[in-house]
């Protein structure tokens, strides 16, 4: 519901260039919730049909 209200802050303040780091973060974490929510709102699934093993179950943190 307030993807487009940070679109709007988002446009109207910052020119593409130059977005300072916390408005880059904003978009970001806007562009996340899209690629996630897509599955869902479409085929009322979290994973996308006929992506045969193009995901990963997680079982243990990855070690860094």
């Amino acid at each position: 519901a307030r993807l487009e209200d940070i679109m709007v802050y988002v446009d109207a303040r910052f020119p593409l260039a130059s977005m300072p780091d916390d408005a880059k973060a904003l978009v970001h974490l806007g562009q996340s919730v899209v690629m996630v929510s897509f599955p869902i709102e479409v085929w009322k699934q979290p994973r996308v049909l006929d992506s045969g093993a193009a995901y990963i179950n997680l079982i243990k943190e990855p070690v860094v």
